[in-house]
C-alpha cells in the first residue's frame, strides 16, 4: 500500500502527458527494441569477422572503424530505448494516480449514501412521533366523547344532537385514518422505488464494474505471459483498456449519483409536503371538531337549563313519563358508550400495530440498504486493490525486465570493451610482426644482392 500511495502521490507534468502518445511511444519502443538487437547482431558479425580477418584485410577494410560505429549505434540505440522506457514508467504511474483518484471518488460516493439513509431513518422516526401526538390527541378526544355520555338528564333532541357528534367525530377519525393510510401508502412506495432504483442503478454498476475488472486482469494475465515475446502489444491494449475504463466507471458513477441523488431529493421534498399536507388538515380537523364540541357544550348547557325549567313546572304531569324514557335513554346511551369506546379501543390498536410495523419494516429496509452498500463498497475496494496489485505486479515485472536488459547490456559493453582492448593488443602484435618480417624480408634481399655481387 505505501508503494501503491507513493505512485498515487507522485505529480506528473501535464505538459509530459499531453505530448506522451501512448501509440507512437509504443511503437517507438518496438522499433528501438528491433533497432538494439539489429546493433547487436550487427556488432558480433564485425568482431567475429575482424577476429577470423588478419592485419592486412582488417586494415584494408577498416573494421576496426565499422566496430567502432556499430558500437557507437548500439550505445544509441540503448539510450532512445532506456527514454522510451522511462516515459512509459510516467505514463504507468499517472494511470495509478488516475485509479486511485476513482476510488476516493467511489469511496465519497458511498458515504453520501450513507448520509441519505440516516436522513431517512430521521424522517421515519419524526413520522412515527407525529402518529403518538396523533394517538394522544385521539385519547383526549374520546376522553370528551365519555365526558359528555356521562351528563345527565339527556333530552332526546340532545341525545340525537349529541349522536350527531359521535357521527362527526367517527368521519373525523376515518378521514384521519384515510390520511393515515395515504400518507403511509405514499412514503412506502416512494422509498421502495427510491430504494429499488438506486439498488438496481448500483448492482448495474457494480455488475459493469466487476466485468470490467475481470476483462482488465485477464489482460493483464494474458500481457503478464506473453510479455517477453509481445511487449509492444501488450502494452498498447493497456492503456487504451485503461482510459476506456477510466471513462466510463466515470460516466457510470456520474449518471448513478445523479439520479440516486435526485430520486431520494424528490422523494424526501414529496414526503415533507405530504407531511406538511397532512399536518394541516389534521390541524384545521382539530380546531373544527373543538369548536363544534364547544358550541355543542354551550348549546347543552342552554338546553339542559331550559329542560329542567320546563321540567320543574311539569313534573308532577310528566314524571312516569320521563322516568321511563330517562331509562330507556341510559341503556342507549350505555351501550352507544360501549361500542364507541370499543370502536376507538380497536382502532387505536390497529393504528398502533400498523405504525409499529410499518417503523420496523423501514428500519429492516434501511438496515438492509446500509449492508448492501457495505458490502457493496467493500467487494470494489477489493476489485481495486486487485486492480492496483495486478497493475503494480505487472510495473515491477517490467521494471525487473527493462533492469535485467540494462545489466545485460552493461555486460555486453564491458565485453565490447574487452574484446576491443584484446583487439589493440592483437593489432599491435600483428603489426610488430608484419614489421618484423618486413625487415627480415629486406634483410634477407640486400643479402642475396650483395652476396650476388660478391661472386661477381
Amino acid at each position: 500500500m505505501a508503494i501503491i500511495q507513493a505512485f498515487s502521490s507522485v505529480d506528473v507534468p501535464e505538459r509530459i502527458i499531453r505530448e506522451s502518445n501512448i501509440k507512437e511511444l509504443i511503437i517507438g519502443m518496438s522499433a528501438d527494441q528491433d533497432s538494439v538487437q539489429s546493433d547487436a547482431r550487427r556488432l558480433e558479425r564485425l568482431r567475429k569477422e575482424k577476429k577470423e580477418g588478419n592485419f592486412i584485410g582488417n586494415w584494408w577494410n577498416d573494421r576496426d572503424d565499422e566496430v567502432q560505429d556499430a558500437q557507437i549505434d548500439l550505445n544509441k540505440s540503448i539510450g532512445r530505448l532506456t527514454q522510451k522506457s522511462s516515459q512509459l514508467l510516467i505514463v504507468n504511474t499517472a494511470v495509478s494516480k488516475i485509479l486511485n483518484d476513482q476510488q476516493n471518488i467511489l469511496l465519497n460516493q458511498q458515504n453520501i449514501l450513507k448520509q441519505q439513509t440516516q436522513t431517512l431513518e430521521e424522517q421515519n422516526h419524526r413520522i412515527l412521533h407525529q402518529q403518538n401526538r396523533l394517538s394522544e390527541q385521539q385519547k383526549e378526544i374520546n376522553a370528551a366523547n365519555q365526558g359528555l355520555m356521562e351528563a345527565k338528564g339527556l333530552t332526546q333532541e340532545q341525545a340525537r344532537k349529541l349522536v350527531g357528534c359521535v357521527v362527526q367525530v367517527t368521519q373525523a377519525e376515518q378521514k384521519i385514518e384515510t390520511a393515515n393510510e395515504a400518507l403511509r401508502t405514499l412514503l412506502n412506495q416512494q422509498l421502495q422505488a427510491s430504494v429499488a432504483q438506486c439498488t438496481g442503478t448500483l448492482k448495474q454498476g457494480f455488475a459493469e464494474q466487476t466485468e470490467r475488472h475481470s476483462a482488465l486482469e485477464k489482460q493483464l494475465s494474458d500481457s503478464l505471459l506473453t510479455q517477453s515475446q509481445r511487449t509492444a502489444t501488450e502494452l498498447e491494449r493497456f492503456a487504451s483498456n485503461a482510459l476506456d475504463f477510466r471513462s466510463l466507471v466515470e460516466q457510470q458513477l456520474q449518471d448513478a449519483a445523479s439520479q440516486c441523488i435526485q430520486t431520494l431529493n424528490e422523494g424526501l421534498t414529496l414526503q415533507e409536503e405530504s407531511h406538511h399536507a397532512f399536518e394541516a388538515e389534521i390541524s384545521q380537523t382539530l380546531s373544527t371538531q373543538t369548536q363544534q364540541t364547544a358550541a355543542e357544550m354551550k348549546q347543552f348547557a342552554s338546553n339542559a337549563s331550559d329542560f329542567s325549567t320546563r321540567v320543574e313546572q311539569q313534573m308532577a304531569a310528566h314524571i312516569l313519563a320521563m322516568q321511563n324514557k330517562t331509562e330507556a335513554q341510559d341503556a342507549e346511551t350505555q351501550q352507544m358508550r360501549e361500542n364507541l369506546s370499543a370502536q376507538s379501543m380497536t382502532l387505536q390498536r390497529d393504528m398502533m400495530a400498523i405504525v409499529e410495523q410499518k417503523t420496523l419494516t423501514l428500519g429492516e429496509t434501511s438496515t438492509r440498504l446500509e449492508l448492501k452498500h457495505d458490502t457493496a463498497q467493500l467487494e470494489q475496494a477489493e476489485a481495486l486493490a486487485t486492480l492496483q496489485t495486478l497493475f503494480e505486479s505487472s510495473l515491477q515485472q517490467l521494471t525487473t525486465d527493462l533492469s535485467s536488459k540494462a545489466d545485460d547490456l552493461g555486460n555486453a559493453q564491458a565485453r565490447l570493451q574487452h574484446l576491443q582492448d584484446t583487439q589493440k593488443k592483437n593489432n599491435f602484435r600483428h603489426r610488430l610482426a608484419l614489421a618484423t618480417i618486413g625487415c627480415l624480408s629486406v634483410a634477407s634481399l640486400c643479402w642475396q644482392v650483395a652476396r650476388h655481387y660478391a661472386l661477381i
